[in-house]
């Protein structure tokens, strides 16, 4: 009796053993799948698999359900089909050693399995070759990006030239059309983080891929040839303007003079501004009349300090600029104001050079000859711009990030 109970319990598991290899599955289809990568998931052929769900062409829907059926590969033929789709990377990866599983890797290293898969194209979850190299990550760099108003995906997936397709595997949860504004996805693109380059001094340099600084509601471009600049600059001079507004939405404009040559180099009436860094820009002012505030000399009386300081409270305390240079005499006023907003004596200490008079070195905020009528902002070289030189380095403390 007890040989005949071993015999059935040995039946029983060997049953269970070959059951899940022998009988069909379900598979509900993700985003980004395809049908030849299912089928390569699952040990499976296309033509079987089309067979089985009555398929008339290989798209596929999200939500899908598909029946797949048992591996058609041998376990030789798995091996060359699972090292076939490895392809040659740089970057992290993962060795798999003797004993290793998927999950257990992914808790080793702290990442998740469907990333671990994603990263991995054609993935088994149920074998793992020892000796296989594991990508970890994407190639190029991550980007988060925050869906705006009349985003599509399409449009998203142009800008950092990859496919739809790849945007929706990396954002599992992600309904193609159904983007929302101020959604948060996750990108990974060769493109470099900033396609502009300053290169050189402001005085003795040039610019490569410049941007043109576009219109806005806040200020007026004098002349649009001899306004370009890299794409940190312009972003951060729009975006300051910006703040300005959200502040005090009847703002008139201000007048921007020069910020360089759409190649850089030397620029008339300027011994800098050729790198793509520098832009003139007038003051706000307290009365600038019905074209706004121009180019002319104004007085602390004349000097509407609640604006001035929002604009350049927005570059200061982002670590965006080099230097900003405005008369000493329009410093006390700013100095004041910028106190009563919430700076600390070591970020006023550290911003402005008042009050330790018009000729102390240290100061973002200082004086220089010829600035009565405007303020020249000097921004920060871009982290990516190697070739990027500071005209004085002891100014700022360190490069600012990227955007």
């Amino acid at each position: 009796m007890t040989h005949l109970f071993l015999i059935a319990t040995a039946l029983v598991v060997g049953v269970a053993m070959v059951s899940p290899a022998a009988a069909d599955r379900t598979w509900t289809v993700q985003p980004g799948d395809t049908l030849s990568a299912v089928a390569t998931r699952f040990a499976v052929t296309v033509r079987d698999t089309m067979e089985r769900n009555r398929l008339t062409s290989d798209k596929l829907r999200v939500g899908q359900q598909l029946t797949i059926g048992p591996p058609t590969q041998t376990p030789q033929g798995r091996k060359r089909s699972e090292r076939s789709s490895e392809l040659p990377f740089d970057g992290p990866s993962y060795t798999v050693a003797r004993g290793d599983t998927l999950s257990g890797i992914a808790n080793k290293l702290g990442i998740s399995l469907p990333d671990l898969q994603s990263w991995n194209p054609g993935l088994r979850l149920d074998h793992i070759r020892d000796g296989r190299r594991l990508r970890l990550g994407y190639p190029g760099r991550r980007v988060r990006y925050r869906v705006r108003r009349g985003d599509t995906l399409t449009a998203i997936a142009r800008k950092y030239r990859v496919s739809p397709k790849q945007v929706c595997q990396w954002n599992r949860r992600l309904v193609p059309d159904r983007l929302q504004a101020g959604q948060v996805l996750t990108l990974y693109t060769k493109i470099p983080a900033s396609e502009s380059e300053s290169v050189g001094t402001p005085n003795r340099g040039k610019l490569l891929h410049a941007r043109p600084l576009k219109p806005h509601r806040a200020y007026r471009i004098r002349d649009r040839k001899r306004a370009w600049g890299t794409a940190e600059a312009v972003y951060h001079i729009r975006t300051a303007f910006d703040r300005v507004l959200a502040r005090f939405p009847a703002t008139p404009k201000v007048e921007v003079h020069d910020l360089s040559f759409q190649r850089g180099g030397p620029i008339s009436h300027h011994r800098s501004h050729q790198s793509g860094r520098d832009a003139d820009i007038a003051y706000f002012q307290k009365n600038c009349g019905r074209k706004g505030c121009a180019f002319r000399p104004v007085g602390i009386k004349n000097l509407d300090v609640k604006r001035q300081w929002a604009l350049l409270e927005h570059w200061l305390r982002r670590d965006l600029v080099e230097a900003i240079f405005i008369d000493y005499q329009l410093q006390p006023a700013l100095y004041r104001h910028a106190k009563k907003r919430g700076a600390s004596s070591k970020q006023l200490k550290r911003w402005f050079q008042y009050p330790r008079g018009r000729g102390f070195p240290i100061g973002v905020v200082r004086h220089f000859p010829k600035h009565g009528d405007h303020m020249h902002v000097r921004f920060a070289c871009h982290k990516s711009d190697k070739r990027c030189k500071t005209f004085r380095p002891f100014v700022t403390r360190q490069r600012h990030a990227s955007r």
